[in-house]
């Protein structure tokens, strides 16, 4: 018996029907996890805008590639296709998709140097001292790493 493409160049882990990043207006209007979940669309709009907002703000401290900037929002985007906001603030889950997006581009920066624009830019002071010696600097850091590992999940592994 000839076997099934999918069934050889996909691990069984990744389940290729729901693999799929096409969504219809109905799907992003009213099925989204977030909408499932009673956030309204309206939030729902808005969220996406901040974060999307957010990575912006960032990348532009960070002096990133536009391709590095592109990709960070769609792996955001993705992400909450799949995940609600109910459960993931829309800053951290952005600040791992830079991280992310900045490996996978070969367009690489440091934890130091992201978390310092990623820790000012989310408490709105741009004053903000964060080292290595600060709380707020594990803090990021721990949850870029936690959110990096769940996004590429989300993601499907489909990073690249």
């Amino acid at each position: 018996s000839q076997k099934n493409f999918n069934d050889i160049y996909w691990p069984s882990l990744i389940d290729v029907g729901t693999n799929s990043w096409i969504f219809s207006i109905p799907d992003i209007l009213h099925t989204t996890p977030s909408r499932l979940e009673g956030i309204p669309l309206e939030d729902e709009i808005a969220r996406r805008y901040k974060g999307i907002l957010f990575i912006l703000k960032v990348t532009r401290d960070l002096n990133l590639f536009h391709v590095t900037i592109y990709t960070s929002c769609v792996y955001f985007h993705r992400f909450f296709m799949r995940r609600s906001f109910k459960h993931y603030h829309h800053y951290e889950v952005a600040a791992a998709a830079i991280f992310l997006a900045c490996k996978v581009q070969e367009n690489r920066r440091g934890y130091k140097e992201l978390i310092i624009p990623v820790a000012r830019h989310s408490s709105k002071n741009m004053n903000l001292v964060v080292d290595s010696n600060t709380k707020e600097y594990w803090k990021w850091k721990e949850t870029i790493d936690r959110l990096e590992e769940k996004l590429m999940e989300v993601l499907c592994f489909d990073i690249i």
